[in-house]
Order: C-alpha cells, then structure tokens, then sequence
C-alpha cells in the first residue's frame, strides 16, 4: 500500500471509533437476545403452548432485527479500521469479514421479509 501519512491525533481518534462501534455492535446484539429470550419465556409461561408458532416468529423478527443492526456497526468499525491498518494482510483479513458479515447481514433480512410476508397472510 501507498505510504498515507494519518496524523497521530486522526489515528487515535479512529482507534476510539473503532472500539465504540464495536461495543456498541455487541450491546445492540446483546440486548436484542436478552429481549428476544425474555419474550419468548414470557409467551410460554403467560399463554403457555398456544399461538407458540405465531410467538416464535414475532421472537425470530424481532432477534434477526437486533443482529442485522449490530452486525451493521461492526461492520462500520471494520471499515474504519481499514483506515489505519498498514499491510495487505490486515485490510484481507478486515475485507474477509465485512464479506462474512454483509453476506449474513443479507440472508438474515430476506428471512426476515419471509416471516414478516408469513405472519401478514396468517
């Protein structure tokens, strides 16, 4: 890669981007689970079994949504992090996972559309 000079200041700067992107990834994922898992417990001990198909897609939206958005920032501090990486290897390992992410970021939403277009005809 071509020498780009990035002051120290601009580096430090996206090394903290980088980090609170990330956590804030792995929050929104996080609480999205924990909410997810609350309201599917929630649906078995209040209704017990019945409606559980119809509880257990509205559980999948909701859990599919939370990750698609974490996903989403992880992959905003991968590409910052693409910035400040020096060597060919570290932005190919960095390029390899935002493929990963980006291509399960896509399948996720079209099961996503697929529940929702289910739970619309029902």
């Amino acid at each position: 890669m071509s020498a780009i000079y990035i002051p120290p200041i601009i580096v430090e700067i996206l090394s903290w981007l980088i980090v609170v992107y990330g956590l804030i990834g792995v929050i929104v994922i996080s609480i999205g689970a924990g909410y997810s898992l609350f309201r599917f417990f929630q649906c078995i001990f209040m209704r017990g079994f019945r409606d559980f198909g119809s509880t257990l897609d509205r559980v999948r939206i909701d859990l599919g949504r939370s990750i698609i958005l974490g996903i989403d920032f992880l992959v905003i501090a991968d590409i910052i992090e693409t910035i400040i990486r020096r060597n060919y290897y570290d932005v190919g390992i960095l390029a390899i996972l935002v493929i990963i992410r980006t291509t399960l970021t896509y399948f996720l939403s079209k099961e996503l559309v697929m529940l929702t277009e289910n739970k619309k005809r029902k």
